[in-house]
């Protein structure tokens, strides 16, 4: 069967992770969730997001006002806002 690269590497480690295991329960799946929205959307590990992304939200579990926030404090994840910026998009 073909690889249609429609997964992502999860290492068996991660649930010890001392920066995941920092975050509050509902955070680490939205870590989860941005793995795979970067897999789905993203080049090379790097996906652009707007700011007001409401189904990447909905899909963490939080207001999408949160979003940027939500992912900010997310180890192992580096956040650039400062990319000539276009509509609130970061990457």
């Amino acid at each position: 069967m073909a690889d249609q690269q429609r997964w992502f590497k999860l290492w068996c480690s991660a649930p010890s992770d001392d920066g995941l295991q920092a975050l509050a329960p509902a955070d680490r799946w939205a870590w989860a969730v941005l793995g795979c929205y970067i897999k789905q959307h993203g080049t090379d590990g790097t996906v652009v997001l707007s700011s007001n992304n409401s189904v990447l939200a909905a899909q963490m579990g939080i207001d999408s006002e949160k979003l940027l926030e939500t992912i900010q404090k997310m180890p192992h994840v580096d956040v650039q806002t400062n990319v000539q910026s276009v509509n609130g998009n970061f990457t």
